[in-house]
């Protein structure tokens, strides 16, 4: 004899499946099915039973029955199966064991659930609509799952939509990664700073840096590009690549003497041939720009014409294992207002950092592409760089970016 308790059950499992099959024709029973269900009959073994029409009660919960006896009581296959996954070994579905709002489905010892859209796994714990990393360039979250796509020059493969394959010559953020770094001395090879720019005046003197961005323009400081009324921007580090000017794009926001918004893309009249030694990085996205290339633990690396006072050096510095710092770290350190367009690196070793000049490109590798993030200030006279250095938050200047790019 079963216990009370699982006569209960039983009884409440039974009168749901009924209740479901019933309630598209009536609302009550009529008096025979009613009778059927609630009246009550001997118990086993009872004189005439195996006369009697099947009965829950009596074949299976008075007694032990097999899946033929209740087969018999509910007339159709999916009732039975779903009465006999909960007679036989209990429902495992309560409590429910699927997460993200799956729906269980209770089986002889075993369950499945069956998930909502953008959801996957035995228990519906994977969630396809975020990025979770698989992407090599970018991802964009979406309602059934999430989205890869490329940075310029790339496009995503046929066989494997995570990754993007060059459709260019030379695409952005391929550079060659240096044999070994030695940070006495840290200058960059021929083709590990391939995106580096250097301004000269008129004297053919250098004062200021800039970073590739296209084919057609650079990106400097304002104050950079405001210093004198002629000059021309240099490309390549042994084989130099001379440009004029064409255009000039301050930020909108800047103003004069000002270091905030100091930022200006400067257009050329001639384009820039690309080679192995002479590349862009590429623009991040801004998502991913902020939480993925400068989250903590990245490590991010600053290219410069080496500036020894007033003047600058052939030497191109490549200063490798920057971390980037938090905003409050960043206000703490500095003695002028730092915004939420800046922020702060700091170096293990801080050889060559304090000799590098305004409109120098920071660096951030992900997946074997090289990423923009920052642009170094022209901080004023209070700056000590030896408290970090900062840069300007290029994912929070894209907009501004991205149209001039297009009109290039």
């Amino acid at each position: 004899m079963v216990s009370v308790t699982l006569t209960g059950a039983l009884w409440t499992i039974f009168l749901l499946i009924c209740s479901i099959n019933e309630a598209e024709q009536k609302v009550f029973l009529a008096k025979e099915n009613a009778d059927e269900i609630l009246g009550r009959h001997k118990r086993a073994n009872s004189r005439g039973e195996e006369m009697l029409t099947g009965n829950i009660e009596r074949e299976c919960i008075e007694e032990v029955c097999n899946y033929e006896e209740a087969r018999e009581v509910f007339k159709d296959t999916y009732n039975t199966d779903v009465f006999w996954s909960m007679y036989i070994d209990g429902d495992q579905c309560s409590p429910n064991p699927c997460l993200n709002g799956g729906v269980c489905a209770d089986s002889v010892g075993r369950y499945d659930c069956i998930c909502k859209a953008g959801f996957s796994g035995g228990r519906c714990e994977t969630d396809n609509t975020q990025c979770l990393g698989n992407c090599n360039q970018f991802c964009k979250p979406g309602y059934k799952s999430y989205a890869c796509f490329c940075a310029e020059g790339y496009e995503l493969e046929k066989r494997d939509r995570n990754k993007c394959k060059a459709v260019v010559d030379f695409p952005c953020g391929k550079a060659k990664k240096p044999s070994s770094w030695n940070p006495v001395s840290p200058l960059c090879t021929e083709e590990e700073c391939p995106w580096q720019v250097e301004l000269k005046n008129e004297e053919s003197k250098t004062f200021c840096n800039g970073v590739i961005l296209s084919n057609k323009a650079v990106l400097t400081t304002a104050s950079c590009a405001s210093k004198f009324a002629n000059f021309r921007v240099f490309v390549g580090k042994q084989q130099k690549q001379v440009l004029y000017i064409k255009t000039i794009n301050l930020h909108p926001r800047y103003r004069k003497n000002s270091y905030e918004n100091d930022l200006a893309v400067v257009k050329l009249r001639e384009e820039i041939t690309f080679k192995k030694a002479v590349v862009p990085p590429c623009l991040p996205e801004k998502d991913f720009a902020e939480n993925v290339l400068m989250k903590a633990g990245q490590k991010a690396k600053a290219s410069s014409w080496q500036k020894d006072g007033d003047t600058f050096s052939e030497l191109l510095l490549n200063i490798q294992g920057l971390n980037y710092e938090p905003l409050d770290w960043c206000q703490q350190k500095h003695n002028f207002t730092i915004t939420s367009k800046m922020f702060c690196v700091q170096a293990d070793n801080e050889n060559g950092l304090c000799k590098s000049s305004p409109g120098s490109p920071l660096i951030t590798s992900h997946k074997d592409f090289s990423y923009l993030t920052g642009i170094l200030i022209a901080a004023p006279s209070e700056y000590n760089c030896r408290n970090g250095y900062v840069y300007f938050k290029i994912s929070r200047y894209l907009s501004w970016l991205k149209p001039l790019l297009r009109g290039a």
